[in-house]
């Protein structure tokens, strides 16, 4: 019987056209025979390739919660602006995501993979999430990561826990408080050494 993936996309598309999408289909969603993609995104519907969409069996969520496309450029708080927006979108698109999936996968649009990952190869039960090695910055790297629906439900919960972790002392930076957020609930971290991905502009 063949595992059921939820890819969960959250953020911008940046490079999501032409260079991450044939290395996504090519390394994540080709390899498992029941996989469905999720998009959760405020880019503009126009940058969107919706008959692809519509052909892969792809939903899409446009946030409803947009904000002006330059707003974060006009505080000095634009770090912690741009970080708490990024932690409202994951949770978001998370909860859009129907319940049922064997494996919940958090994955930015704009990365690519040296390798293909075959997610049969991993088990997901417990509470256990497993996360590349690299690009820690600190805390632990929260551009993807794949594990059971209770655990990724936990990972995403950053965007509830913020305010406990910052009066804990946790730094308000995305690796540093998504590490807090893990350890805090008990999570078993697993890194993964292949495949690595890279941030792609």
């Amino acid at each position: 019987m063949a595992i059921r993936i939820a890819l969960n996309y959250t953020g911008l598309l940046r490079s999501w056209y032409p260079q991450c999408k044939g290395n996504h289909k090519e390394n994540l969603w080709g390899r498992n025979i029941d996989t469905d993609l999720f998009f959760y995104t405020d880019n503009d519907p126009e940058v969107v390739d919706c008959q692809w969409i519509k052909d892969e069996h792809v939903n899409w969520y446009p946030d409803p919660f947009k904000d002006h496309r330059y707003a974060t450029r006009k505080a000095p708080e634009n770090t912690i602006y741009q970080t708490y927006r990024q932690w409202r979108a994951n949770y978001i698109g998370f909860a859009l995501v129907p319940q049922g999936y064997d494996i919940y996968c958090r994955v930015r649009p704009d990365i690519v993979l040296n390798g293909k990952l075959n997610f049969a190869d991993f088990d997901c039960s417990g509470k256990r999430i497993y996360i590349p090695q690299g690009m820690d910055y600190g805390g632990i790297n929260d551009q993807f990561a794949f594990g059971n629906y209770e655990v990724m439900k936990i990972y995403y919960s950053i965007f509830e826990n913020v305010h406990d972790l910052w009066h804990e002392g946790v730094l308000f930076h995305s690796e540093s408080m998504q590490l807090a957020n893990l350890q805090k609930h008990g999570v078993e971290i697993v890194r993964i050494g292949s495949p690595q991905i890279n941030i792609v502009r």
